[in-house]
């Protein structure tokens, strides 16, 4: 089956403590555990990166009707 490793049964043992590196086994049993992990993104830039997306995005939205529920959250 294809099924990712976090979510595996065989988890324990795809990501053994003595060789896996200690920020990546705290994000694997996150994942595992709670279906989602915390991570410092590796950018000195990262704010301006997501200002610069959300600039570009702003005028390809609505975001008051989405924000007012008149386009819906999810598909």
């Amino acid at each position: 089956m294809n099924i990712p490793l976090i979510e595996s049964p065989f988890f324990a043992s795809a990501f053994p403590p003595e060789q896996t590196d200690p920020a990546l086994l705290r994000v694997a049993r996150c994942l595992h555990d709670d279906g989602y992990a915390v991570i410092d993104f590796p950018d000195d830039d990262f704010d301006a990166r997501v200002a610069a997306i959300r600039r570009n995005l702003h005028d390809r939205y609505d975001w008051e009707a989405w924000r007012s529920g008149r386009i819906p959250r999810h598909p």
